[in-house]
């Protein structure tokens, strides 16, 4: 009697009728499992590159709105001031702000603009939550070191004193960009004007 299991478990295992199917399913699910796992990866590399998409966009913006507050605070150096245009405000072109006079703004403590502190923004007219760029300038005044140089007056054998030197305000510009999808950058710039 003990023969019959040992013969019966035998015929069962070897028997190989049916193992194509769990070999096929083995495979399939293995398929399956990579299939996921590239599916997932291609995900987050959508993802990434739109993110960097995002953020180049957003920092070429702030970076151009730093040029652009130069070029403005030149102007403002230039006529002392813009014209007002009533109410306190200015509009030069596709850029306004709420003072006349920025360029005379000493260095703030906290540089980094936003829509309730800035000097400038553009473009002027925009629906809120829309992309925007607002500048904040500000500068301290110091003195240049001169050069002397003494130059021999000939037979009188004196000299004669050459100097030079002058003031300068060191300016800094700020550029904050505020985009799409609750994204913003900041570019800050040192520019020296000299008097």
């Amino acid at each position: 009697m003990r023969t019959a299991p040992v013969k019966t478990f035998k015929k069962i295992a070897g028997n190989e009728t049916g193992s194509a199917l769990v070999i096929a399913m083995l495979i399939l699910m293995l398929l399956t499992i990579i299939g996921i796992a590239a599916s997932r990866s291609t995900d987050t590399e959508l993802q990434i590159s739109t993110n960097e998409k995002w953020h180049t966009i957003i920092f070429y913006g702030a970076d151009g709105g730093s040029e652009t507050g130069i070029e403005l605070l030149e102007q403002n150096i230039s006529s002392a001031g813009f014209d007002d245009s009533g109410d306190g405000n200015f509009i030069r072109g596709n850029i306004a702000g709420p003072s006349l006079n920025f360029y005379m703004n000493a260095t703030p403590p906290d540089l980094v603009p936003g829509d309730p502190n800035r000097d400038a923004f553009m473009p002027v007219v925009y629906p809120p939550n829309a992309p925007h760029t607002n500048l904040r300038i500000g500068g301290n005044p110091s003195l240049s070191t001169g050069s002397a140089i003494q130059m021999a007056a000939g037979y009188e054998g004196k000299g004669k004193g050459a100097a030079n030197g002058g003031a300068f305000i060191v300016y800094d510009v700020c550029a904050q960009r505020i985009d799409r999808i609750d994204s913003e950058g900041a570019v800050g710039v040192r520019w020296r004007h000299l008097y």
